[in-house]
């Protein structure tokens, strides 16, 4: 029982130098899961305008939300993945990573 615990502790400590990286992986599956939707409900919404007006609305609207999205959502997780400890990092993160594949696996 020793060498799962070793096991876990290890996985923990090379992870945790790569978090950030993590994070970002993690808020760009999320973006790609959950574009198709909210693009959706933004061409319904912008459908009523004219098409110049509406293609500078949607590429506004995309780029400034993706970069908000994208600069503060990977440093929350960030901050909330490092608040584990080293034997409950790795379970954790293998839990999330099954998760992403069953929403991918759903989505397909």
């Amino acid at each position: 029982m020793d060498w799962l615990s070793d096991s876990v502790v290890n996985l923990s400590h090379f992870t945790r130098g790569y978090l950030p990286i993590l994070s970002l992986a993690l808020t760009a599956t999320l973006l790609v899961y959950g574009g198709k939707p909210a693009l959706a409900r933004s061409t319904r919404w912008l459908g009523r305008f004219p098409a110049a007006i509406r293609y500078l609305a949607r590429s506004a609207l995309t780029l400034s939300v993706l970069g908000l999205v994208l600069y503060y959502v990977p440093q929350w997780l960030t901050q909330l993945l490092s608040l584990f400890n080293n034997l409950t990092f790795a379970p954790v993160l293998l839990v999330v990573l099954i998760l992403v594949g069953v929403l991918a696996d759903r989505n397909s």
